[in-house]
């Protein structure tokens, strides 16, 4: 299995971290996108 693979090349760690960072950029841009839609009306 190549994905298999693939995630044993990645460290666990750093696959974690760029989980978190995945996240809080969405959280952030959901922010900012309910700011802007609010400061529209």
């Amino acid at each position: 299995m190549a994905l298999r693979k693939f995630f044993d090349h990645f460290n666990e760690g750093t696959f974690l971290v760029f989980l978190f960072e995945f996240l809080f950029l969405s959280v952030q841009f959901q922010r900012l996108f309910h700011y802007y839609s609010n400061a529209r009306k």
